[in-house]
């Protein structure tokens, strides 16, 4: 990054957070002190993980600000690591500064791709009349080149062909000599590439300058001689903690609202929250009551999961939705939070509230000192939103305290039908609380993925059916969940079909839970395929 930068940047100091499964007082562990815990569970710039099944274990970044803005993360397989030689570590480097600019300054890949035809792996160059390689450099890519519109075009530079070459990182980090970005005059506007696309065809250097990091003179050039060798702080990642602060009031009485928002509400806390959490949950109306206090959740298997899961009351207040203060709702969670003794400092707050009526302005900002005081993030749940789609913009009023406080705005749309509301309104609800959960759980902690779903309408038909695919990432067991209505709606056999045409009865293999309306199908060692068949 210093040579990169031209002297003006490098990394002063790394926080390494490792899992908090990991024994660090362990025979063959190289750290030498017992590790400080992370005080919450913060997002890494970079995620140390297993092999991506696009990507393998190179670095990339996700990014979706656009030209200029800082990306979402860079993600990497942990065998990239392990390198065996100065070259690997060197060649390791190099691909990791290019997705760190990606990260950091927004610039995007100068290289194209086979078969994209946004961004093809070669094109004609209109000077030449040549197919020439997709990319940035500061002189000419010697390599095979091809026609983009023919099946199987790609294009890989040769490794020792290109010594001259110092540029770009964004196009072939791969190569040895490569170490500098593209400048304003070596930067090649006319080639297809998504940084030309997304900048406007400006260099990525140019981009770089303008950014916070360099901008009017900041980090000017400096010398070699002071230390560029980073500081490693290891942390271990804190057990996260996790308060429900529900709305209870008059309005959940309507359309079998209190009944879904108990059932979701189990489902997430039995099934979802990560083990070694730790988890309260507060109600509210006109006054904050504690309906289970921040209870650790030791494994699967818990006890504690079946307790907190269904403490809610199983019928709401008749007090007048008018009459909530979400500011004792926090005020209450707090106090939980602070009958720890690890406090309420970076603790997670799921606040489900409706989403009629906007919050008066001086609550929200009461809220968002609070919640800065005690370095809480709050992820926000609209249950339900009565405003339809396409109408104008809700008038909750929490966006501020929802992006102070570094969170989400989770939206579960109304789906009342007379005194009844559908079953996806449910549905909708557990995955707004499953990803509530499992954006503040730690990396490490398993989570839910959804590979398919669909909706069976009822009527004439009397099945079901869908197609969907798993792949290696997923691991070798999968587990399906069928969410029902009544269980009448549902037949005695759930049947899958795997790509070898093996069929699998579910009745050997399912689980049910009748107090979240909801069976399993469990497989073990699942084929990894193009898809499943499901009926």
């Amino acid at each position: 990054m210093w040579s990169a930068t031209g002297g003006r940047a490098s990394i002063r100091q790394v926080t390494v957070a490792l899992p908090r499964v990991w024994r660090t007082d362990a025979l063959g562990c190289s750290l030498k002190n017992l590790l400080p815990a992370s005080a919450a569970p913060e997002e890494g710039h970079i995620r140390i993980t297993t092999s991506h099944p696009v990507f393998g274990d190179r670095p990339w970044t996700q990014q979706t600000q656009g030209c200029g803005r800082q990306g979402d993360f860079i993600q990497m397989g942990g065998d990239l690591l392990r390198a065996a030689s100065n070259d690997s570590y060197a060649h390791s480097a190099r691909l990791l500064l290019a997705e760190w600019a990606k990260f950091r300054w927004g610039v995007f890949d100068e290289r194209g791709h086979a078969n994209d035809p946004l961004y093809p792996p070669t094109f004609r160059d209109p000077n030449t009349h040549q197919f020439a390689a997709t990319s940035c450099s500061d002189g000419v890519v010697k390599g095979d080149t091809c026609d983009p519109s023919q099946p199987g075009c790609t294009f890989s530079p040769q490794p020792y062909s290109n010594n001259h070459l110092s540029s770009s990182l964004l196009s072939f980090p791969e190569l040895p000599t490569i170490r500098l970005f593209c400048n304003d005059k070596t930067h090649n506007r006319i080639a297809p590439t998504k940084h030309n696309a997304q900048c406007g065809g400006r260099s990525a250097w140019e981009i770089i300058q303008q950014t916070s990091d360099f901008v009017g003179g900041r980090n000017p050039v400096s010398n070699g001689s002071r230390g560029l060798e980073p500081i490693l702080r290891f942390v271990q990642q804190a057990n996260p903690r996790f308060v429900l602060v529900i709305e209870d009031t008059a309005t959940m009485n309507l359309q079998r609202r209190w009944e879904f928002l108990r059932k979701a509400m189990r489902r997430v806390v039995v099934y979802d929250v990560p083990d070694g959490a730790h988890i309260g949950v507060v109600t509210f109306r006109s006054v904050a009551s504690t309906v289970a206090p921040l209870t650790y959740i030791e494994s699967e298997d818990s006890d504690m999961r079946q307790r907190v899961g269904s403490s809610l009351p199983r019928n709401p207040s008749t007090v007048p939705e008018s009459q909530k203060c979400l500011l004792c709702g926090l005020q209450e969670a707090v106090r939980v939070l602070d009958e720890d003794n690890k406090g309420a400092n970076g603790a997670t707050i799921i606040l489900v509230t409706t989403g009629s009526g906007p919050a008066p302005r001086q609550e929200v900002n009461e809220m968002i000192t609070l919640a800065a005081q005690r370095n809480l993030r709050i992820e926000v749940v609209l249950y339900p939103l009565t405003e339809r789609r396409g109408a104008a913009s809700a008038s909750h009023g929490l966006e501020p305290l929802v992006e102070a406080t570094h969170g989400t705005l989770h939206t579960v749309m109304d789906e009342g039908v007379g005194n009844d509301s559908k079953v996806k309104m449910m549905v909708a609800l557990m995955d707004a609380l499953l990803a509530a959960v499992q954006r503040n759980a730690p990396p490490s902690s398993s989570s839910t993925v959804l590979v398919h779903s669909a909706d069976y309408p009822g009527g004439i038909a009397s099945m079901s059916d869908g197609s969907f695919a798993l792949d290696s990432s997923l691991g070798p067991d999968a587990r399906f969940s069928v969410y029902y209505y009544d269980l009448n709606h549902v037949g005695n056999i759930i049947q899958l079909t795997a790509p070898s045409g093996h069929m699998i009865a579910s009745v050997n293999v399912q689980e049910e839970d009748g107090d979240v309306n909801m069976i399993f199908v469990n497989l073990e060692k699942a084929e990894v395929s193009v898809g499943f068949q499901a009926r």
